[in-house]
């Protein structure tokens, strides 16, 4: 037992769980970008804008009464609250009721420090199609819903150029997407396997958002071909292409009705950035304006609410970025959100009056919600500071937790994200010894020095032969500790490696006080009593941590880093049972003496020369002997 506690105690004191003791987001709302002004009309190259909404699903949900494991899932892009990444997650479909909370239904598909976008299922729900940047340029993506965890996206694309947009056909065997592979932006289809690329538009025009007709074998999309950005059709049987629009506006964001017989777009004047809400008639070829708000209306998306067809969009018209829902004959014009929020849909459903909505605010704040268009309520999903309160106080499985934080942090801004990392790392600090305990039981210890020795790695101990190993290195992995070998015994200790993943949303005091936790969990400064690095690395280790006390003295978990800067100072100035300071005899070692030295002129001017060279000004005085009061400075040693 005195063995066990001696071991925590030198891993509590390295490891900073000894810190629990006294030891001391150009506002671009066009779906499309402009580039390179023409003379000539109203002609410009366009490419997606980032913040582009998924298309309606029409099987997002099913009817209410059917049984909630019947419900399909549900995919869609997150964004990152300053919009510099986008990630997809997939909501394994259940009754509106029962979504409160449910962080378990909300599977994590990509956590990458990129743009994963418009993310759609396959007609038989066995794969997400989506484009990303994540290999530098974007490509079209397909990944299996299987196991898609582990599962890797395939990049069916793969080239140099930039492919945006991609649309399953009614069978899921082709794809739809544009790209400008050609030089401009084209139209292209290409199987779902990645083979058999055909370009539907082979000129230099600019040509984009591509959008099946439904069902059929038709693609409407978006052209400059004679001047202006109108709607046209391609018809990929005769090989032909029909026109549909002729304005001088320019036409965006095109949207297929239920039965396929109407297209809902947005239209309008682009240096004035005026747009309205249309649908056109596929039949009849007829216009029809929707709204005349003299606004950015965009984003058009149909939507039944009750048993009646409306169309909702985005629009500028308060201000900020609302939402709306109106007729088709553009009456009853209604303010969903009527908030001080920017807010994008995420997606929306043809048939079910649910759509699924990402707000930001100016003050780094972001939400998912669930809207219900029938009665106007809103459940917000992730961001909610409220369900973080009710978790930090009340939740106490480690997996909901990580549960919780792996997907909020997808949407947090930088403090938000830092608070929740503080909450994660702090918690499995608290709890690292009263579950150190399992690692104590019966013959464990036996168990696992026997098998360690075997395989040096905690992730293979779970694939062990007995479960009792399995289970414990399992908990061990959930908490996200790792296993060290110290004076005989395997103990788990914190892992701040883990916490890398986070890196892309958190804020740089945060990443840097990750990466020196890392280092010394990853490279231990003490181990066995002994300091177990070179003197000179172990002074610079110190030094890193004057420096972020310097640099960050707000920082949330600025106390530990002064705990372990003090603890460490303890033991460079002090010495430890293996590396000692004094000789039997209580005389200072001339070789530390040196080092001492050494270290004062290394680091001159630094706060760490100067209590150094404070050191040994004492030392002097007590004639290089380890006295009482150089037991006194030692033990009340503080960084200041």
């Amino acid at each position: 037992m005195l063995k066990k506690l001696i071991i925590f105690f030198l891993i509590i004191l390295i490891f900073t769980v000894l810190l629990s003791f006294s030891c001391l987001q150009q506002k671009s709302f066009s779906m499309y970008e402009n580039k390179n002004n023409k003379t000539e009309g109203k002609d410009t190259e366009k490419k997606p804008d980032e913040l582009s909404s998924s298309s309606p699903d029409s099987t997002i949900f099913k009817d209410s009464t059917e049984s909630k494991n019947n419900y399909n899932p549900i995919v869609m892009s997150i964004y990152s609250e300053d919009k510099s990444r986008a990630n997809i997650i997939m909501i394994e479909g259940f009754p509106e009721d029962e979504i409160e909370n449910n962080y378990h239904n909300i599977k994590i598909i990509t956590q990458q420090p990129c743009k994963n976008l418009e993310p759609s299922l396959s007609p038989d729900k066995s794969k997400i199609l989506f484009y990303s940047d994540m290999d530098g340029d974007y490509d079209i993506y397909v990944k299996d819903i299987d196991n898609y965890q582990d599962s890797k996206p395939v990049n069916i694309t793969n080239n140099i150029y930039n492919d945006y947009m991609p649309r399953w056909s009614a069978d899921g065997s082709r794809i739809s997407y544009q790209s400008d592979e050609s030089g401009s932006s084209g139209i292209y289809v290409i199987n779902s396997d990645g083979t058999g690329k055909t370009a539907v538009t082979k000129d230099n025009f600019e040509n984009y958002d591509p959008i099946w007709s439904y069902p059929g074998d038709k693609l409407f999309f978006i052209s400059d071909r004679e001047g202006y950005f109108d709607i046209y059709m391609a018809d990929l049987n005769e090989n032909s292409i029909k026109k549909f629009t002729d304005d001088n506006y320019y036409e965006e964001n095109l949207s297929i009705s239920p039965d396929g017989s109407k297209i809902a777009y947005a239209s309008g004047n682009i240096e004035s950035t005026v747009f309205e809400i249309f649908i056109l008639d596929l039949k009849s070829e007829k216009i029809d304006a929707m709204t005349s708000l003299k606004s950015y209306s965009s984003k058009p998306h149909w939507v039944y609410i009750g048993n009646s067809l409306k169309i909702i969009f985005e629009s500028d018209l308060s201000g900020r970025i609302n939402l709306y829902s109106m007729d088709l004959k553009g009456n009853n014009l209604k303010n969903i959100t009527d908030n001080d929020y920017e807010n994008r849909i995420c997606k929306s459903s043809w048939g079910n009056p649910y759509i699924f909505l990402q707000s930001f605010d100016d003050s780094g704040r972001c939400l998912l919600s669930l809207v219900d268009l029938e009665i106007s309520g809103q459940k917000d999903l992730l961001g909610d500071r409220e369900s973080f309160d009710m978790i930090r106080e009340n939740e106490t499985d480690v997996l909901k937790i990580f549960e919780f934080i792996d997907l909020n942090i997808l949407i947090a801004g930088r403090e938000y994200a830092d608070e929740l990392t503080d909450f994660a790392m702090e918690f499995s600090e608290n709890e690292l010894i009263p579950f150190s305990d399992n690692y104590y039981e019966g013959n464990m210890q036996e168990k696992l020095l026997s098998e360690f020795k075997v395989t040096g790695d905690i992730k293979k101990l779970a694939n062990s032969n007995d479960k009792e190993i399995v289970k414990l290195a399992a908990e061990t992995i959930n908490r996200k500790y790792k296993l060290i070998n110290t004076g005989g015994s395997i103990c788990p200790i914190m892992d701040y490696s883990q916490y890398k993943k986070y890196s892309p949303y958190l804020s740089k005091q945060m990443n840097d006080y990750i990466n020196i936790m890392a280092i010394e969990t990853d490279h231990p400064s003490i181990m066995d009593a002994g300091i177990a690095i070179p003197l000179d690395d172990f002074a610079q280790r110190i030094i890193s941590y004057y420096e972020f006390e310097r640099r960050y003295p707000g920082f949330i978990r600025i106390y530990k880093i002064v705990n372990i800067l003090n603890c460490s100072l303890q033991t460079y100035f002090g010495g430890i049972d293996n590396t000692p300071v004094f000789d039997n005899n209580d005389m200072i070692i001339q070789q530390r003496l040196d080092g001492f030295r050494q270290n004062i002129l290394k680091y001159k001017n630094t706060e760490f020369a100067n209590k150094l060279q404070e050191y040994l000004d004492l030392l002097q005085s007590e004639g290089y002997m380890r006295t009482a009061r150089i037991e006194e400075y030692i033990e009340n040693l503080v960084f200041y």
